[in-house]
Order: structure tokens, then C-alpha cells, then sequence
């Protein structure tokens, strides 16, 4: 969530070609990292070799006998089709409408707006994020050691929480 907000902030200074650039450049060091240093903690047994129309029939029914991963995945599903692309491209037609009849998205100006759009979207994120969590934690407060291994700190207090 924070990579959208920093995202926006690289297109609004940077421009277009600017993050690509950021964008191949961090994709090398993460490509590198995962060959170079990372090594399996617990190396798992190799899964036997089976024909892909097989694991995928074999995933579909994980799919159906699980709801809460098939829930998830429809989930993501959606997000994926729908509102990423939404995003994407509303956003950066948006900024260039913003800029006026005839502005080309990669001016300046535009840019500064397609990337102060990208990075409120990043900021709203995480702040829907911290308050979901939040509010699972009122709702439900074993659920304390959940919230603490994703990263927030669930000691906070909050505003109207009941003690």
C-alpha cells in the first residue's frame, strides 16, 4: 500500500519514464536478491511431476472444498478484472483530462496530477488497512496476536474503544 503512495510521488517527479526506469531498477535488485542470497529456511520435498491440466483441475477442487480460499480468491479475482485497470487507466485519463483539451499525459503537469492521484490512492489504502484492522480488533479481541504478526501494534488505543 505504501508502494502506490511512493509510486505516485516517483510519476509526479520523475514522469511516466522516470518510474519505468525506477520500476526495472528494483525489479533487478529483487531478482538478484531472490537468486543470489535467499535460500529456503526448510526445503520442501520436490512435489511429484503431473500434467498441468491435471494440478489445475486439482486446484478448482482446493476451490471447492474450501471456502475461505475460494472466497479469497474470487476476491482477488475481482480486484484484479475490475478495479486495477480502473485505476490505472481512469486515473491516467483523468489527470491528462485534468491538463486541458489536447494535453499529452506525459507533460509535466499532468503528471504531477496522475501522480498526487496515485499516491492519495496509496495513502487512503493503507488507512482503510490500519482501520479495518482496527476495527477486527474491537470486534474481536482475541484476535490480538493476528493483528500484531501483520505488523500494527494492537496496544494503541482507540478512539471510543470500550475497555
Amino acid at each position: 500500500m505504501a508502494g502506490a503512495a511512493l509510486g505516485g510521488v516517483v510519476v509526479a517527479t520523475w514522469g511516466l519514464g522516470g518510474s519505468a526506469v525506477a520500476n526495472a531498477v528494483t525489479f533487478a535488485v529483487v531478482v538478484g536478491y531472490l537468486a543470489l542470497v535467499l535460500r529456503p529456511r526448510y526445503p520442501l520435498p520436490r512435489a511429484e511431476a503431473e500434467r498441468v491440466l491435471r494440478g489445475m483441475v486439482c486446484g478448482f477442487g482446493h476451490l471447492r472444498d474450501e471456502p475461505t480460499t475460494r472466497v479469497l480468491v474470487l476476491t482477488l479475482s475481482g480486484l484484479n478484472l475490475a478495479v486495477s485497470p480502473a485505476l490505472a487507466l481512469g486515473v491516467a485519463l483523468r489527470a491528462q483530462g485534468e491538463g486541458g483539451a489536447g494535453a499529452d499525459v506525459l507533460m509535466p503537469t499532468a503528471m504531477a496530477g496522475f501522480g498526487a492521484l496515485v499516491a492519495a490512492y496509496g495513502v487512503g489504502a493503507a488507512c482503510a488497512a490500519y482501520g479495518l484492522a482496527m476495527a477486527v480488533l474491537m470486534l474481536l479481541p482475541q484476535s490480538r496476536p493476528a493483528i500484531r504478526a501483520i505488523g500494527l501494534r494492537p496496544d494503541l488505543e482507540l478512539v471510543g474503544s470500550r475497555s
